[in-house]
């Protein structure tokens, strides 16, 4: 499951906005005339594909019906059963089919604020403030495959960058 949604928004101030029409020009130009720009981008976590060392699939263990934890359960450290799988017989792929594990949620939010000034006529100076996962909400990932030999595998060790400010000027002549 995803969803996105983006947008971008005339702040209702200055001459040609809701609030500031009889504003001087300095302060419209201080003031009016700003954008703010959203991108919002969700989903439900990300499929896990599960081996057995290199290559193999391995078995669903007969006790175990599937190997995703309950949302509770879950953490960062063990992410999933890895008592759920046995090794295949010698000679044949496991039963387990792919994409067997559901990977952890994703949450993100964008946000961008920016104002064109007016130099002269056909001078402009853009001013733009952007941040990327502007709430600093932490978002894990534990990889599209995993290899439950390994002692690290039920582990979430990645996660995608914190919050980031960027600060751009572009003079357009």
């Amino acid at each position: 499951h995803n969803v996105n949604f983006s947008g971008i928004f005339e702040l209702p101030f200055g001459r040609n906005g809701r609030w500031g029409s009889n504003w001087n020009r300095g302060l419209d130009a201080l003031l009016g005339g700003w954008r703010l720009s959203y991108i919002f981008d969700a989903n439900s976590g990300g499929p896990i594909n599960v081996h057995w060392g290199a290559f193999l699939r391995p078995d669903l263990a007969s006790e175990k019906k599937q190997a995703n934890l309950p949302k509770k359960s879950r953490s960062r450290s063990r992410w999933f059963d890895p008592a759920a799988f046995v090794a295949p017989p010698p000679g044949r792929q496991g039963n387990v089919p792919r994409n067997a594990i559901e990977g952890p949620n994703y949450a993100n939010l964008d946000l961008g604020i920016g104002k064109i000034f007016t130099v002269h006529e056909e001078h402009r100076v853009e001013f733009r403030v952007e941040m990327f996962n502007a709430t600093n909400h932490p978002n894990f990932y534990g990889g599209s495959t995993v290899d439950v030999t390994q002692p690290s595998a039920t582990r979430l060790l990645s996660a995608w960058p914190m919050r980031r400010v960027q600060i751009g000027v572009r003079y357009s002549f």
